[in-house]
């Protein structure tokens, strides 16, 4: 559950920075 979370939250967070 952790490991998953923290996955998704370090996509998100690089995507995010992509985007910008």
């Amino acid at each position: 559950s952790l490991a998953r979370m923290n996955k998704k939250d370090s996509w998100l967070f690089w995507w995010t920075l992509y985007l910008t």
